[in-house]
Protein backbone atom coordinates (compact mmCIF):
# COMPACT_ATOMS: atom_id res chain seq x y z
CA UNK A 1 0.00 0.00 0.00
CA UNK A 2 1.05 3.50 -0.65
CA UNK A 3 3.08 5.00 2.68
CA UNK A 4 1.23 8.35 2.46
CA UNK A 5 -2.73 6.46 2.08
CA UNK A 6 -0.98 4.21 4.94
CA UNK A 7 -0.40 7.20 7.11
CA UNK A 8 -3.73 8.88 6.32
CA UNK A 9 -5.40 5.93 7.21
CA UNK A 10 -3.56 5.61 11.03
CA UNK A 11 -2.82 9.17 11.39
CA UNK A 12 -3.83 9.33 14.66
CA UNK A 13 -0.61 7.39 15.38
CA UNK A 14 1.70 8.19 12.93
CA UNK A 15 3.70 10.11 15.22
CA UNK A 16 3.49 7.08 17.85
CA UNK A 17 6.15 4.64 16.02
CA UNK A 18 5.13 2.15 18.85
CA UNK A 19 1.39 1.78 17.77
CA UNK A 20 1.70 3.14 14.28
CA UNK A 21 4.29 0.55 13.21
CA UNK A 22 2.15 -2.36 14.91
CA UNK A 23 -1.41 -1.64 13.35
CA UNK A 24 0.49 -1.80 9.66
CA UNK A 25 1.60 -5.27 10.70
CA UNK A 26 -1.43 -6.12 12.21
CA UNK A 27 -3.37 -4.98 9.40
CA UNK A 28 -0.84 -7.24 6.92
CA UNK A 29 -1.73 -10.34 9.06
CA UNK A 30 -5.21 -9.94 9.37
CA UNK A 31 -5.62 -9.06 5.18
CA UNK A 32 -4.21 -12.80 4.82
CA UNK A 33 -7.28 -14.45 6.50
CA UNK A 34 -9.88 -12.39 6.18
CA UNK A 35 -10.23 -13.64 2.81
CA UNK A 36 -10.90 -17.21 4.04
CA UNK A 37 -14.17 -16.16 6.07
CA UNK A 38 -16.93 -18.40 4.55
CA UNK A 39 -18.99 -16.04 3.40
CA UNK A 40 -22.68 -17.91 4.36
CA UNK A 41 -24.20 -16.84 1.36
CA UNK A 42 -26.91 -16.85 0.85
CA UNK A 43 -28.13 -15.28 3.80
CA UNK A 44 -25.35 -13.33 5.48
CA UNK A 45 -23.30 -9.66 4.54
CA UNK A 46 -19.52 -9.51 3.86
CA UNK A 47 -17.12 -9.66 6.77
CA UNK A 48 -14.16 -9.38 5.37
CA UNK A 49 -11.35 -6.59 4.57
CA UNK A 50 -14.29 -3.91 3.02
CA UNK A 51 -16.05 -4.37 6.25
CA UNK A 52 -12.72 -3.73 8.15
CA UNK A 53 -11.65 -0.87 5.77
CA UNK A 54 -15.34 0.93 6.48
CA UNK A 55 -14.89 0.37 10.16
CA UNK A 56 -11.51 2.69 10.05
CA UNK A 57 -13.42 5.04 8.11
CA UNK A 58 -16.16 5.31 10.75
CA UNK A 59 -13.28 5.35 13.84
CA UNK A 60 -11.93 8.62 12.30
CA UNK A 61 -15.55 10.16 11.61
CA UNK A 62 -16.15 9.04 15.33
CA UNK A 63 -12.69 10.76 16.58
CA UNK A 64 -13.60 14.21 14.69
CA UNK A 65 -16.82 15.13 16.74
CA UNK A 66 -16.72 13.26 19.86
CA UNK A 67 -16.33 15.89 22.82
CA UNK A 68 -13.65 14.37 24.81
CA UNK A 69 -10.15 12.61 23.64
CA UNK A 70 -9.19 9.13 23.46
CA UNK A 71 -5.47 7.89 24.37
CA UNK A 72 -3.30 6.29 21.83
CA UNK A 73 -3.61 3.08 23.55
CA UNK A 74 -7.80 3.41 23.00
CA UNK A 75 -7.36 4.68 19.74
CA UNK A 76 -5.28 1.41 18.58
CA UNK A 77 -7.64 -1.07 20.06
CA UNK A 78 -10.05 0.59 17.65
CA UNK A 79 -8.26 0.17 15.32
CA UNK A 80 -7.39 -3.35 16.02
CA UNK A 81 -10.71 -4.11 16.81
CA UNK A 82 -11.64 -3.42 13.25
CA UNK A 83 -9.01 -5.58 11.97
CA UNK A 84 -9.95 -8.56 14.32
CA UNK A 85 -13.29 -8.55 15.77
CA UNK A 86 -14.78 -10.89 13.24
CA UNK A 87 -11.57 -13.08 12.89
CA UNK A 88 -13.79 -16.02 14.65
CA UNK A 89 -15.23 -16.72 11.59
CA UNK A 90 -12.94 -17.83 9.98
CA UNK A 91 -13.02 -21.01 12.87
CA UNK A 92 -15.44 -24.15 10.94
CA UNK A 93 -17.42 -24.03 14.31
CA UNK A 94 -19.33 -20.89 13.22
CA UNK A 95 -20.35 -22.70 9.64
CA UNK A 96 -22.87 -24.03 11.85
CA UNK A 97 -23.08 -21.64 14.84
CA UNK A 98 -22.22 -17.83 13.65
CA UNK A 99 -23.63 -17.10 17.05
CA UNK A 100 -20.03 -17.86 18.48
CA UNK A 101 -18.09 -15.39 16.40
CA UNK A 102 -17.05 -13.06 19.12
CA UNK A 103 -16.07 -16.06 21.65
CA UNK A 104 -13.96 -17.71 18.64
CA UNK A 105 -12.27 -14.76 17.57
CA UNK A 106 -11.52 -14.04 21.48
CA UNK A 107 -10.11 -17.38 21.37
CA UNK A 108 -7.98 -16.68 18.26
CA UNK A 109 -6.71 -13.14 20.16
CA UNK A 110 -5.11 -14.86 22.88
CA UNK A 111 -3.97 -17.87 21.53
CA UNK A 112 -2.86 -16.77 18.19
CA UNK A 113 1.32 -17.15 17.91
CA UNK A 114 1.26 -14.06 15.46
CA UNK A 115 -0.86 -11.59 18.01
CA UNK A 116 1.19 -13.24 20.81
CA UNK A 117 4.24 -11.90 19.24
CA UNK A 118 2.77 -8.23 17.82
CA UNK A 119 0.81 -7.35 21.30
CA UNK A 120 1.01 -6.99 25.15
CA UNK A 121 -0.25 -9.23 27.38
CA UNK A 122 -2.80 -6.23 28.34
CA UNK A 123 -3.23 -5.47 24.60
CA UNK A 124 -4.53 -9.22 23.74
CA UNK A 125 -6.53 -9.17 26.89
CA UNK A 126 -7.81 -5.29 26.60
CA UNK A 127 -8.97 -6.79 22.33
CA UNK A 128 -10.15 -9.87 23.60
CA UNK A 129 -12.67 -8.04 26.17
CA UNK A 130 -13.73 -5.74 23.37
CA UNK A 131 -14.44 -8.45 20.30
CA UNK A 132 -16.41 -10.54 23.31
CA UNK A 133 -18.68 -7.62 24.08
CA UNK A 134 -19.13 -5.54 20.57
CA UNK A 135 -22.69 -7.65 20.03
CA UNK A 136 -25.64 -5.73 21.88
CA UNK A 137 -26.51 -8.79 23.33
CA UNK A 138 -24.17 -8.60 25.65
CA UNK A 139 -25.12 -6.11 28.66
CA UNK A 140 -21.66 -4.04 29.44
CA UNK A 141 -22.52 -2.66 32.36
CA UNK A 142 -22.31 -6.37 34.06
CA UNK A 143 -18.21 -7.10 32.34
CA UNK A 144 -15.63 -6.58 34.90
CA UNK A 145 -12.23 -5.29 33.41
CA UNK A 146 -8.93 -4.91 35.37
CA UNK A 147 -7.70 -2.81 32.09
CA UNK A 148 -6.19 0.45 32.27
CA UNK A 149 -7.60 1.66 29.33
CA UNK A 150 -11.65 3.37 29.47
CA UNK A 151 -12.37 -0.03 28.44
CA UNK A 152 -16.03 -0.43 28.62
CA UNK A 153 -16.53 3.38 26.77
CA UNK A 154 -14.26 2.05 23.72
CA UNK A 155 -15.96 -0.81 23.48
CA UNK A 156 -19.29 1.03 23.85
CA UNK A 157 -17.86 3.09 20.51
CA UNK A 158 -16.71 0.09 18.71
CA UNK A 159 -20.13 -1.49 18.73
CA UNK A 160 -22.19 1.36 17.89
CA UNK A 161 -19.35 1.58 14.79
CA UNK A 162 -19.86 -1.86 13.70
CA UNK A 163 -23.10 -1.57 13.49
CA UNK A 164 -23.27 1.15 11.48
CA UNK A 165 -21.68 -0.44 7.74
CA UNK A 166 -24.80 -1.15 6.33
CA UNK A 167 -25.57 -0.87 2.65
CA UNK A 168 -24.80 -2.14 -0.78
CA UNK A 169 -21.02 -2.58 0.02
CA UNK A 170 -22.27 -4.96 2.30
CA UNK A 171 -25.43 -7.16 0.17
CA UNK A 172 -23.74 -6.00 -3.27
CA UNK A 173 -26.84 -5.62 -5.55
CA UNK A 174 -25.31 -7.03 -8.19
CA UNK A 175 -25.09 -10.35 -6.16
CA UNK A 176 -28.66 -9.78 -4.70
CA UNK A 177 -30.23 -9.64 -8.73
CA UNK A 178 -28.33 -12.87 -8.89
CA UNK A 179 -29.76 -14.92 -5.85
CA UNK A 180 -32.89 -13.38 -5.31
CA UNK A 181 -34.81 -15.90 -6.86
CA UNK A 182 -32.97 -18.85 -4.00
CA UNK A 183 -33.06 -16.73 -1.26
CA UNK A 184 -36.11 -17.76 1.35
CA UNK A 185 -37.82 -15.24 2.92
CA UNK A 186 -35.92 -14.20 6.08
CA UNK A 187 -32.78 -13.90 3.63
CA UNK A 188 -34.68 -11.74 1.18
CA UNK A 189 -36.12 -9.30 3.44
CA UNK A 190 -32.05 -8.56 5.05
CA UNK A 191 -30.56 -8.12 1.78
CA UNK A 192 -33.48 -5.80 0.58
CA UNK A 193 -33.41 -4.12 3.85
CA UNK A 194 -29.38 -3.20 2.64
CA UNK A 195 -30.48 -2.09 -0.62
CA UNK A 196 -32.21 0.84 0.52
CA UNK A 197 -29.00 2.45 2.39
CA UNK A 198 -26.98 4.93 0.54
CA UNK A 199 -24.50 5.56 2.97
CA UNK A 200 -23.53 6.00 6.56
CA UNK A 201 -21.53 8.36 8.92
CA UNK A 202 -20.52 8.38 12.91
CA UNK A 203 -21.62 12.23 13.38
CA UNK A 204 -21.34 11.91 17.64
CA UNK A 205 -23.80 11.82 19.00
CA UNK A 206 -25.67 10.65 15.86
CA UNK A 207 -25.42 7.69 13.67
CA UNK A 208 -26.46 8.91 10.43
CA UNK A 209 -28.29 6.72 7.89
CA UNK A 210 -29.25 8.14 4.48
CA UNK A 211 -31.52 6.08 2.70
CA UNK A 212 -33.15 6.16 -0.39
CA UNK A 213 -37.12 5.63 1.00
CA UNK A 214 -37.29 6.04 5.14
CA UNK A 215 -40.21 4.07 4.65
CA UNK A 216 -38.65 1.13 3.14
CA UNK A 217 -40.67 -1.76 5.37
CA UNK A 218 -37.58 -4.23 4.81
CA UNK A 219 -35.14 -1.13 5.94
CA UNK A 220 -37.62 -0.26 8.68
CA UNK A 221 -38.12 -3.82 10.26
CA UNK A 222 -34.41 -5.16 10.05
CA UNK A 223 -32.16 -2.52 10.42
CA UNK A 224 -33.52 0.59 12.72
CA UNK A 225 -34.87 -2.09 15.86
CA UNK A 226 -31.27 -3.66 15.89
CA UNK A 227 -29.70 0.08 15.71
CA UNK A 228 -31.93 1.61 18.17
CA UNK A 229 -31.00 -1.44 20.30
CA UNK A 230 -27.50 -0.98 19.80
CA UNK A 231 -27.40 3.14 20.66
CA UNK A 232 -29.72 1.93 24.08
CA UNK A 233 -27.23 -0.94 25.06
CA UNK A 234 -24.35 1.90 25.03
CA UNK A 235 -26.01 4.52 27.02
CA UNK A 236 -25.29 3.71 30.13
CA UNK A 237 -22.06 3.38 29.63
CA UNK A 238 -21.72 6.76 27.61
CA UNK A 239 -23.47 8.39 31.12
CA UNK A 240 -20.77 6.86 33.23
CA UNK A 241 -18.22 8.77 30.76
CA UNK A 242 -20.29 11.92 30.74
CA UNK A 243 -21.43 11.72 27.49
CA UNK A 244 -24.67 12.00 26.43
CA UNK A 245 -26.11 9.06 24.48
CA UNK A 246 -25.86 8.43 20.66
CA UNK A 247 -29.28 8.17 18.35
CA UNK A 248 -29.99 7.34 14.83
CA UNK A 249 -30.53 10.08 12.49
CA UNK A 250 -32.37 9.06 8.96
CA UNK A 251 -31.72 11.09 6.36
CA UNK A 252 -33.25 11.07 2.68
CA UNK A 253 -30.65 10.94 -0.13
CA UNK A 254 -31.14 14.27 -0.64
CA UNK A 255 -29.95 15.23 2.89
CA UNK A 256 -33.21 15.91 4.38
CA UNK A 257 -34.80 14.33 7.59
CA UNK A 258 -38.01 12.65 6.98
CA UNK A 259 -41.02 12.60 9.10
CA UNK A 260 -40.87 8.75 10.18
CA UNK A 261 -43.79 7.22 10.46
CA UNK A 262 -43.69 4.76 13.85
Amino acid sequence: MNESRQGQKYEPLIIYPQYYDRICQAEKYASSLLPFIPRGLPVFQSHGICHSEALIRFIHQMLRTLPISLGNEEIFLLFLGAWFHDIGYIHPISIHDRSRHAELSSVIIRTDPFLSELLTENERSDLAFLVECHDSRIDLMTKRSTSLLRLHLVTALFRLIDALDLGTDRCPSEVFSLIEDGLDEHSRRHWKAHQNVQSCFFKYPSLIIRVYDPEDPFFRLRIVPHLEDDCTSCSPIFGKSGLEPCYLAIETSDGKMPDISP
